[in-house]
């Protein structure tokens, strides 16, 4: 606890860096991030997978512009809420419905027939 003599009217400097927990700045995955797991998940060259990771992102906006739903699996399903029609383009608010169960980052690389064989059990 500091404390301040109270003929000083001016507070004490705060440091907001140190203030922000990692809940209010949560990190954010960024293209190059997908880019590197689908390599390592996979035995394609990294220009190959780019090439098909942007055209598969072009034809998602294509489908969004186009429709009000896409299913896409494993991801879910993502809908269309709102619309604005902005001079740069269309600002789309949209909601993506996860279905099922969602794999950990160590879940997601086990292969189908080594999962947990208590993982399904009820309590």
């Amino acid at each position: 606890m500091q404390v301040v003599p109270k003929n000083d009217a001016t507070p004490p400097a705060i440091d907001e860096t140190a203030s922000k927990t990692s809940a209010e700045t949560p990190e954010r995955a960024k293209r190059p991030d997908l880019l590197d797991a689908i390599v390592a998940r996979s035995d394609m060259k990294r220009s190959d997978v780019k090439l098909v990771m942007d055209l598969v992102l072009a034809e998602m906006g294509t489908l969004l512009d186009a429709h009000d739903e896409l299913a896409v699996s494993p991801l879910g399903k993502l809908m269309v809420k709102k619309r604005v029609e902005k001079p740069g383009g269309a600002l789309l608010t949209v909601k993506l419905k996860r279905t099922g169960p969602q794999p950990g980052p160590s879940a997601a690389t086990e292969a189908p027939g080594e999962a947990d064989p208590g993982a399904d059990e009820k309590d």
